[in-house]
């Protein structure tokens, strides 16, 4: 996968040059609510960070509240692009916990959804409940302070099955 990293705000000025000149980072997600002391906006990290050559894409959620299923559905997708497209993307929120790390999971289980959709097979609500606590764990092997909210991952369940029933309808 080509998620490099998961960010807290405060570490965009230091973190943000080095995943681009040692990772070749070229795409970011942003996950905030005009919270961040440091100005994010659509376009690039050029103005913001002093570094060039990142797309920066900006998900409007606030802090301390959950992500609504079709924010998080389009933050999936978005991500599953930019991978699909090669590109070495990292996703950040306000602590670098929640918000980012729920769409980190959603984006990987959704791939292993969409792999068993295509050869016709559907998994059960217990099925995805299962493989994102799979995902969660496997998330905290990069990255152990990620935490997923029971409320947050029962959106993100939901938000997956609706994906697969719209997936196996076309």
């Amino acid at each position: 996968m080509s998620v490099a990293s998961i960010v807290e705000e405060f570490e965009l000025e230091t973190v943000v040059p080095t995943l681009r000149q040692s990772l070749d980072i070229t795409s970011a997600v942003g996950l905030g609510g005009g919270c961040y002391k440091i100005p994010v906006k659509p376009g690039t990290l050029k103005d913001d960070l002093g570094v060039d050559g990142v797309e920066l894409t900006q998900f409007a959620t606030r802090d301390r509240t959950m992500m609504t299923p079709v924010l998080l559905s389009r933050s999936i997708d978005y991500l599953k692009n930019a991978i699909s497209s090669h590109k070495k993307t990292f996703i950040h929120c306000k602590s670098g916990k929640g918000r980012s790390a729920t769409v980190v999971v959603g984006t990987r289980a959704d791939m292993v959804i969409e792999q068993v959709n295509t050869s016709k097979g559907t998994l059960t609500k217990a099925e995805i409940i299962s493989l994102v606590d799979h995902q969660i764990g496997q998330v905290q092997q990069s990255r152990p302070i990620i935490g997923v909210s029971a409320p947050q991952k029962a959106v993100l369940v939901d938000a997956l099955l609706e994906r697969q029933t719209i997936r196996l309808q076309q």
